[in-house]
């Protein structure tokens, strides 16, 4: 609910046959002592007396457009040989630079620009995914 409801309530569920549950709880049971009351009954709340689901309908739709956009500017200005994904959900496009482009040595150069990326070789543990680049549009408007 930390996307939906607001940041930090990390409240979860699941549906799942009985086996799976029971896996499930014992995991939770060794990894939470005291699980977040007040998150859980403000949740229990919301989702009694709110129309959650009218508000992650606006949520995919805003970030839908975001999503969008961002794949419209990426088509209007990468340079070719240049990749990317086409997400049908989350927060995020995996990008694919040409040639021998190290995105983690761009990094600086780009925050000063007022662009923030997260490099490729974040997400490998081998030194892969120099020419990787995760760009989030969760949070930009269309507009910029």
């Amino acid at each position: 609910f930390s996307k939906t409801f607001a940041p930090g309530f990390r409240i979860g569920w699941v549906l799942s046959p009985s086996f799976v549950r029971d896996k499930l709880v014992l995991a939770q049971e060794s990894a939470t002592l005291c699980p977040p009351v007040f998150s859980q009954f403000a949740v229990s709340s919301y989702l009694a007396h709110w129309d959650w689901r009218a508000q992650v309908d606006s949520f995919i739709n805003m970030y839908r457009i975001r999503r969008d956009t961002m794949l419209a500017s990426l088509a209007e200005t990468m340079p070719e040989g240049t990749t990317w994904s086409h997400p049908s959900g989350g927060f995020f496009v995996w990008l694919t630079m040409p040639g021998a482009i190290d995105s983690a040595a761009m990094l600086p150069r780009a925050v000063t620009k007022f662009v923030a990326y997260t490099p490729g070789t974040a997400f490998y543990a081998d030194g892969r995914g120099q020419r990787n680049i995760r760009l989030s549009f969760c949070y930009p408007t269309p507009e910029r």
